[in-house]
C-alpha cells in the first residue's frame, strides 16, 4: 500500500504534466522553402498505346526466300528503330553530308520520307578505337527546332559499308504549329510550378518537339534542378496548352556490390 506522501507526490507530478504548455514547433527560417517530396520521372506517353508500325521498305537484297524478322520500332512514332546490315554503302571516309544524303535517299527503310530527314544536323562523328567502326550521329531538326531525344546514328565499317542504323526519328507531316501559344517565361513558370520551385531556379526555356501519339507536339524545354544534387530534370511543357509532357531526371543512380583488395 502506498503511503500518503507518495500518493501526494504522484498527484503533483500528474498535475504538472497536464498544465505544462506544449513546446512550440520550430518555424522555418525566413526565406527558405519547405522541403518538397522527391520528384519522379514522368512521361505522358508511358501508359498510352504504342503507335502502329509505319510502312517501311524492305532492305536491299531481302528476297522472298529470306526470312524477315519483324523490325524493331519506336513505340512513340511507329518508325523503324534498328536496321542491321541494310545493304547500304558509302565511300570510305565519306563526309557527314554524303552520309546524310544516303540516309535521306533510303528514308523509307526506316518508315520515313525524305522530308523527315531533310534537315538533320551533325551531332558527333567518331571512330571506336576498339572496333574501328565509325559512328556518325545526327540530330533531327524540324522547322529549325530540335526533336527532343531524337537522333539517327549510322555505324560504318572501315570500307564504308553500313553495319547498322539506329534511329528514333519521327515523321514530320503531322506536327503542331511551330508558333508557341505560351511565351518562354510562361513555359519556365509552368516548369517551376511542376517542380514546386521558385521560377528563378529554372534554366532558360528553348523550343523542342516531342513525338506523342505519332505526331510532333511543340514544347518548352526547361532544365529544373531537384531538391539536391541527385536530381536535374529535363522538363517539357506543351507550348500551346501548358500541359506537362515529360519530366526526366538526367542523374541515374545504381547500386552495386564488390570487393576491395588491399595489397
Amino acid at each position: 500500500m502506498q503511503s500518503p506522501v507518495i500518493r501526494l507526490a504522484l498527484a503533483v507530478l500528474a498535475a504538472t504534466i497536464l498544465v505544462s504548455p506544449a513546446a512550440p514547433k520550430a518555424s522555418p527560417q525566413a526565406g527558405t522553402r519547405e522541403q518538397q517530396p522527391p520528384r519522379g520521372d514522368y512521361d505522358i506517353r508511358e501508359h498510352r498505346p504504342a503507335v502502329a508500325p509505319r510502312q517501311a521498305d524492305e532492305t536491299p537484297g531481302a528476297g522472298s526466300n529470306t526470312r524477315r524478322r519483324a523490325p524493331r520500332v519506336n513505340r512513340e512514332s511507329g518508325t523503324v528503330r534498328v536496321l542491321d546490315r541494310p545493304g547500304l554503302r558509302a565511300s570510305a571516309g565519306a563526309s557527314p553530308a554524303s552520309i546524310r544524303g544516303l540516309l535521306a535517299s533510303n528514308a523509307r527503310l526506316l518508315g520515313l520520307e525524305r522530308r523527315d530527314l531533310a534537315s538533320l544536323v551533325l551531332a558527333r562523328d567518331y571512330v571506336s578505337s576498339s572496333t574501328a567502326v565509325r559512328h556518325v550521329v545526327f540530330q533531327q531538326v524540324v522547322d529549325g527546332i530540335p526533336v527532343f531525344d531524337s537522333t539517327i546514328t549510322v555505324h560504318l565499317d572501315s570500307d564504308g559499308t553500313v553495319a547498322r542504323v539506329t534511329s528514333n526519328a519521327a515523321p514530320v507531316d503531322t506536327r503542331a504549329s511551330a508558333t508557341p501559344g505560351l511565351t518562354a517565361d510562361q513555359g519556365r513558370a509552368e516548369a517551376a510550378l511542376d517542380a514546386g520551385a521558385d521560377p528563378a531556379a529554372a534554366g532558360p526555356a528553348s523550343l523542342a518537339w516531342l513525338p506523342v501519339d505519332g505526331a510532333l507536339r511543340l514544347a518548352w524545354h526547361v532544365v529544373m534542378p531537384g531538391a539536391d544534387e541527385s536530381a536535374l530534370f529535363d522538363t517539357l511543357i506543351d507550348a500551346h496548352t501548358a500541359e506537362l509532357l515529360l519530366r526526366r531526371n538526367r542523374v541515374r543512380e545504381a547500386e552495386g556490390h564488390g570487393r576491395v583488395l588491399q595489397g
